[in-house]
């Protein structure tokens, strides 16, 4: 039996099942975790490493293992002043695909709630292997808006995820949707679904 292009036992398989919200709550748990060690490490101008930003997560009543701190760091490409360090990545920016103007240009104040999306793909360990979380986050609030989660990395992926933010808000208009401009974020379909939506330029 398959699962989004994995091979798994029958018995695998609907134990996934079962066990979706357990994964789903880590995933956004995750996420969550993710933004607040990019605040501090910002915060700090760059210059924490996993050690440090534990040691203030800790400060701030967050008890997390140097280890995952440090796999979040990967995740996120966050490097330290003054080192340089390898990552797999879940972005693949060498496509035929034509790309939009970066509108924001790095000036991420906004106004009001439903101005600025920003999303990103990241990855999870599980226990039946490797998952792509998209996730959409509402650049006022920082709050997430939307996701999907996925065994494959596909425009199918990001277009959910866009999907379900979008109708968590009652599809505004006009919203801005930043993202690093990989493939999947590039696709035709993709940029047909925010014309389709009349809600969003890239």
């Amino acid at each position: 039996m398959t699962s989004g292009g994995i091979i798994l036992s029958r018995r695998a398989y609907y134990s996934w099942l079962l066990n979706y919200e357990k994964h789903l709550e880590a995933a956004k748990s995750h996420v969550e975790l993710s933004k607040k060690v990019i605040e501090l490490f910002e915060q700090f101008k760059k210059r924490y490493g996993s050690r440090k930003l534990s040691e203030e997560l800790l400060k701030l009543g967050i008890l997390c293992h140097r280890k995952k701190v440090a796999k979040i760091m990967d995740e996120n490409n966050l490097i330290p002043c003054g080192y340089k360090k390898f990552k797999v990545t879940t972005t693949n920016s060498n496509h035929k695909y034509k790309v939009f103007d970066n509108l924001l240009d790095r000036n991420f104040s906004v106004q009001k709630p439903n101005q600025v999306y920003v999303g990103d793909i990241t990855y999870i360990h599980t226990d039946q292997g490797w998952l792509y979380l998209a996730t959409v986050i509402d650049l006022f609030s920082r709050k997430l808006v939307g996701y999907k989660m996925s065994s494959r990395m596909t425009k199918d992926l990001v277009i959910s995820a866009l999907h379900n933010a979008l109708k968590s808000r009652g599809y505004p208009k006009n919203v801005i949707v930043h993202t690093d401009r990989g493939s999947q974020y590039a696709s035709n379909q993709y940029k047909q679904f925010l014309n389709w939506t009349l809600a969003v330029i890239i």
